[in-house]
């Protein structure tokens, strides 16, 4: 008998697909400069969110669950979870929430030109063989997961996987007997990119104020438990990366966090990120943009 639904069947939630474009709701830029064959481009976009969700489902049958959050400021999001049979249960509370914030833009040229830029340009001088982009970035943005699941039957796969502008976590879980408690929390309030590019040469460098964090209490039997954390560079390929595999049996018990902070740019004041600092002062955890960490620590 199940509790929730019949035949337990959860629809997709793709946040990703209910965003208008960028006149409508959001708020967002898209930048792309050229130096003869030399390119580059970036397209970010936020908006005023706030969004819950919670749930809870209990009973015995096929299970399919498929959740997509996708870029608010860079922060994304992704389940795949789905079972033919067996007894389940499963917890979940997702909270989401974005601001939109001032983004400067200013492009230099060879020629002492100065550009500010607001929302869209595409940034081509045949004249000059050399251009610098600044783009400051002020899109304060949270989220958090957390989930709760047992199961027992003939199989389950769980699949889900987080980034925050280029910080990776990343599980993969086929098991006939689960307990799996996880939680990832991630906010960012400020990035600043600088990008030079000449006609054979592209520089680009991105810091942010940033930080993602990810608990999980596992205790499986099944054939295999895979989990990577992942820092991508500006190109995409990965800097830092850890992935681990687990065969049958096992228990495990991990917290990761990934921190960065950004030094004030020279002539700025030191509280130029204005709230929510990647670190774990006191000061920082009194920020309402700052995710709480009450839910990060299990019980052993």
């Amino acid at each position: 008998m199940v509790k929730t639904i019949p035949h337990i069947l959860l629809a997709a939630i793709i946040l990703g697909a209910i965003l208008i474009t960028i006149s409508d709701a959001k708020i967002g830029y898209d930048v792309t400069a050229r130096v003869n064959s030399t390119s580059w481009s970036v397209n970010r976009s936020t908006q005023n969110l706030n969004f819950e969700m919670s749930g809870s489902i209990s009973g015995n049958g096929s299970f399919s669950k498929l959740t997509h959050i996708q870029n608010f400021a860079g922060i994304e999001s992704r389940e795949l979870s789905s079972s033919s049979a067996g007894q389940l249960n499963y917890d979940e509370l997702m909270q989401l929430q974005s601001l939109e914030g001032p983004v400067s833009i200013v492009a230099k040229l060879k020629s002492g030109t100065n550009e500010s830029i607001n929302e869209s340009v595409n940034i081509r001088d045949p004249q000059n063989d050399f251009i610098n982009l600044e783009i400051d970035e002020r899109w304060p943005t949270r989220f958090s997961n957390y989930k709760k699941i047992s199961y027992l039957g003939p199989g389950i796969r769980t699949r889900e996987s987080y980034q925050n502008n280029r910080d990776v976590v990343s599980t993969s879980i086929d098991s006939w007997k689960l307990y799996k408690e996880s939680i990832y929390q991630a906010h960012i309030n400020r990035s600043v990119t600088s990008v030079e590019i000449t006609s054979d040469d592209l520089s680009e460098n991105t810091f942010a104020n940033k930080s993602s964090r990810y608990g999980l209490n596992l205790v499986t039997i099944g054939s295999s438990t895979n989990l990577d954390v992942i820092r991508l560079d500006e190109s995409g390929a990965p800097k830092l990366l850890i992935s681990q595999d687990y065969l049958g049996e096992h228990r495990m018990n991990l917290n990761v966090t990934m921190n960065d902070w950004v030094s004030p740019p020279e002539g700025e004041p030191k509280q130029w990120l204005d709230c929510c600092g990647a670190d774990d002062s006191e000061e920082a955890t009194k920020c309402p943009l700052t995710p709480s960490l009450e839910r990060f620590v299990f019980d052993s």
